[in-house]
């Protein structure tokens, strides 16, 4: 019991500690990044706790995994403070963790059990979090997978019409979906670019590196070699990349079609033994009768 109540109210403390020191120093300090944080409210105090243990200099390895994740989500823009803010939410996640399972373990009569699986559960916290990172980032690419060959094919439509490749390029976005589409967002800043008078190729070359993907760097690479000859040899170099890129769209396809089925397997064995239970039990009672 007293490992518990040391275990529960040391974190709590170390929270209210950290929450008025971080918003003193940090209370001006922009939560409004595009990165995920699960203790939003609490982003001064865990901004404080990676600033004040030196936790990015101390782990320089999740420091950089950490920013390597940010990158390839949200592109190259303040990824030093949102690598930063999800490292302090990690931090403070953990210590959350450490006072809900202590408080959990004192209702439960006192286990010390419960207090070595609190510091498990809080030394997994960071672990779960970087998981969930991934999981993001599989998802972003894999959208940008299934949305490129659409946007690949109206700008061949365009480009075959007479259309220069920066105007297609800005016909071919769709701007009502810039905010919930990975791929429209990132060719929004790209038209912006565009609009700005900034060369094509530079343009290009930004998008490729902010998608950090292998379809998009082959799209991007396709048309800066072939642009500048024009005519059908342009159009069959993007037909026939536009063909790979509907290929690699139904593999992806057919892949998430195999997760959705295996992810029926265990509510269908759930219903099935549910049914053989109810089936089955009269007989037994009438056995046992």
């Amino acid at each position: 019991m007293l490992v518990l109540l040391c275990l529960s109210m040391g974190s709590f403390l170390a929270l209210l500690l950290l929450y008025a020191l971080g918003s003193r120093r940090f209370k001006d300090v922009r939560t409004d990044y595009p990165c995920t944080l699960h203790m939003k409210k609490l982003a001064p105090a865990g901004l404080y706790a990676v600033e004040r243990f030196k936790t990015m200099e101390r782990f320089p390895d999740a420091g950089v995994r950490i920013m390597q994740r940010i990158r390839s989500l949200y592109g190259h823009k303040d990824t030093l403070v949102m690598a930063k803010l999800v490292m302090g939410d990690m931090l403070l996640t953990a210590l959350i963790v450490l006072v809900l399972t202590g408080l959990l373990g004192i209702a439960g009569g006192g286990d010390p059990a419960v207090a070595l699986l609190g510091v498990l559960g809080a030394g997994l916290t960071p672990w779960l979090m970087l998981r969930q990172l991934d999981q993001q980032i599989r998802l972003r690419k894999r959208r940008i997978v299934l949305e490129l060959p659409e946007v690949l094919s109206k700008m061949i439509l365009l480009i075959n019409a007479g259309e220069t490749v920066q105007k297609a390029l800005i016909r071919s976005v769709d701007t009502s979906r810039v905010g919930a589409s990975p791929l429209h967002a990132e060719f929004g800043q790209a038209v912006l670019e565009l609009e700005m008078n900034v060369s094509l190729p530079k343009v290009l070359e930004d998008l490729s590196k902010r998608c950090a993907m292998q379809e998009m760097a082959l799209f991007t690479t396709t048309i800066l070699l072939n642009y500048r000859r024009g005519g059908e040899d342009f159009l069959v170099a993007l037909r026939s990349l536009a063909k790979e890129l509907w290929d690699r769209r139904k593999a992806e396809s057919r892949k998430l079609g195999e997760e959705a089925s295996s992810k029926l397997v265990f509510p269908m064995v759930a219903i099935f033994l549910v049914v053989m239970i109810i089936v089955a039990s009269p007989a037994v009672l009438s056995i046992n009768g």
